[in-house]
């Protein structure tokens, strides 16, 4: 799943930023393909802690290189940091059980929820209106969810509910992240995420440990390093593009999904998962469009009001 990107800095190269955000993608859908090669023999505790590994380091790093040392990572809001991370790791932890019970293509279309998640949450939890069309483009998008997972045509798997459940979690966290972000700095909030889950993912891994074995170090290592890299290039993204343009993007991670599925497991989605996704793609570049109409307009109050509809 994607990360928190900061949405500070120029933005005057679209087509760098396009580059950015489908190297980001690509890379967390090759992150995603070996979580779900792991969780056949680790636990999701082990997994987790394997993903912090670099991102401390990394944070101190890009403070000092690119920013102000250590007052880019020194916080006030250390209780919201760890609610951050607290939600977050529990999204990520319900979705890596969602890669173990779920073909792969199946696991990141559900995911495609989380915007839908987002809007919901924001009415209560950010004071956000809701117009009547975004209402439609949310029902909509739930309709391409029902049809992915067609509860009474099958059975509802536990894969689907931890799906489901970490896109709720996950609109959680970046509700949450938006609220750190308009005082703290990206280092900040990349170091307080990996220091606080290392910690906390360490304090439980002796009871969730495994040795971990020779051919299992290429899928470890994916996990460990390109975890950092994709939110670095999921960052320069934003840093360099509009919402508008580079968001839609993410959801060529179905199209790596389907292959990585395909190559490793032999999975092949059906029709229901790509027309299910097209529903719910569809619905939430609408989501994206208005959103992104929206703040423009806030920014530029002598264009006119803002939509009763947005």
């Amino acid at each position: 799943m994607s990360a928190i990107a900061s949405n500070g800095g120029p933005r005057a190269a679209p087509v760098k930023a396009m580059i950015f955000m489908l190297a980001a993608v690509a890379m967390y859908a090759l992150v995603d393909a070996s979580a779900k090669w792991l969780t056949a023999g680790y636990g999701v505790i082990q997994i987790l802690f394997i993903g912090r590994i670099v991102g401390p380091a990394f944070a101190i790093w890009l403070a000092h290189r690119h920013g102000n040392g250590w007052p880019d990572i020194r916080t006030r809001r250390l209780p919201l940091h760890i609610a951050r991370t607290v939600i977050a790791l529990t999204s990520i932890g319900t979705y890596f059980i969602a890669l173990k019970l779920l073909p792969l293509a199946e696991a990141v279309s559900i995911g495609f929820a989380s915007p839908l998640f987002m809007a919901i949450l924001s009415i209560p939890l950010l004071g956000e209106k809701v117009g009547p069309r975004r209402w439609i483009a949310i029902v909509v998008g739930f309709i391409g969810v029902l049809v992915i997972i067609r509860p009474g045509m099958v059975p509802l798997s536990w894969g689907a509910i931890a799906a489901l459940g970490s896109g709720i979690l996950y609109a959680f966290g970046l509700i949450t992240s938006r609220r750190l972000a308009a005082t703290e700095s990206l280092p900040s909030l990349m170091f307080w995420f990996s220091a606080i889950g290392l910690v906390a993912t360490g304090a439980l891994l002796p009871f969730d440990w495994r040795m971990p074995v020779a051919a299992d170090i290429v899928p470890i290592a994916v996990v460990m390093l390109l975890t950092t890299i994709a939110q670095l290039c999921l960052t320069q993204a934003f840093r360099y593009g509009e919402v508008s343009l580079i968001a839609p993007l993410e959801y060529t991670a179905l199209v790596w999904g389907s292959f990585y599925g395909w190559l490793i497991w032999d999975e092949l989605p059906d029709l229901w998962v790509f027309v299910g996704a097209g529903i719910m793609v569809a619905s939430g570049v609408y989501l994206i469009h208005r959103e992104h109409r929206a703040s423009r307009i806030k920014l530029e109050p002598n264009i006119g009001q803002i939509p009763s509809d947005t």
